[in-house]
């Protein structure tokens, strides 16, 4: 699940259908309101590209230039949270029948502007069209510039579905995160939310401190999480302890 995103998309561009839709269909999205900070695009997975973008100078690009490839540009300290629930979502939507399901997934993250700079956005994602198999074809987005808002450095996520049973899902893109985890590492979490020191967790499992530092590191850098905090709420909505 930590694959590439480029790579996966190029993958789910074989498994599904086009959809033929006229013009219309698409240019009809420009008469729907949107703020000054919210970019709007279209991206169709058996083309593997955007086939219609609105303001994407909230990223400083133009709406011509912006592509999949911006859109999947995040924060190396996001990057593989953000796959990993995107991708556990996509799979969703192009192996399951979802002619009756209405989903959002939402996220918010850190992603790349033009200048170089990162801005923390809400990303909120539907699908728009199914194939004949009703797998979907295309889905639609909103990025929200939330800069201004003070959250957690860390990736947080939703997916909301109706007449489907939403907590099967959940269950299935945590268990999804888990599997980014060593199980030493899934071991060792709840001792470092509680604030034990490594030389304490060392000599309970009964390996040097250095192990034990290197675990929190890499704990940290998968997580996003900075502090103790952070870490027992990531943990605790992602289903790890």
């Amino acid at each position: 699940m930590n694959s590439n995103l480029l790579e996966f998309f190029k993958k789910v561009k074989e498994k599904v259908n086009h959809v033929d839709y006229s013009a219309e269909d698409i240019q009809k999205f420009q008469t729907i309101p949107i703020l000054n900070t919210q970019c709007f695009y279209i991206y169709d997975f058996p083309r593997n590209q955007i086939v219609y973008c609105r303001n994407a100078n909230v990223l400083g690009f133009n709406d011509d230039e912006f592509s999949i490839e911006h859109a999947s540009n995040f924060h190396p300290d996001d990057k593989i949270l953000v796959n990993t629930v995107t991708q556990s979502a996509i799979i969703h939507a192009i192996e399951d029948d979802m002619m009756d399901h209405n989903c959002c997934l939402e996220l918010t993250f850190r992603l790349k502007r033009k200048d170089g700079t990162y801005a923390q956005v809400l990303k909120q994602t539907t699908i728009y069209h199914l194939d004949d198999n009703h797998r979907m074809s295309t889905n639609v987005t909103i990025l929200s510039d939330i800069s201004f808002i003070q959250t957690p450095g860390y990736v947080n996520w939703s997916f909301k579905l109706n007449n489907l049973n939403s907590d099967h899902f959940e269950k299935k893109i945590c268990g999804d995160i888990k599997k980014i985890f060593s199980n030493t590492e899934l071991k060792l979490i709840p001792y470092f939310i509680k604030g034990e020191s490594s030389t304490k967790i060392a000599d309970h499992f009964f390996i040097s401190k250095l192990t034990v530092d290197t675990h929190r590191r890499n704990i940290k850098s998968k997580s996003g999480c900075k502090n103790m905090y952070d870490l027992l709420t990531f943990s605790s909505r992602n289903k790890l302890i």
